[in-house]
């Protein structure tokens, strides 16, 4: 009896933590984090042309 709670506490748990969906070897948080890297180095680029 005691198992199957811990079992039923453990879905839940698992619920709740946030989704991070494998997509080739990454999680989604470092891939957005890439894609912000990736456009602030663009922005930069893009700044000393101006220049």
């Amino acid at each position: 009896m005691t198992s199957f709670k811990n079992e039923g506490t453990d879905l839940i748990n698992r619920k709740k933590s946030p989704k991070t969906t494998q997509w080739k070897g990454k999680t989604r948080e470092e891939k957005r984090h890439q894609a912000m890297l990736n456009k602030i180095k663009k922005w930069q680029k893009d700044d000393s042309s101006y220049l």
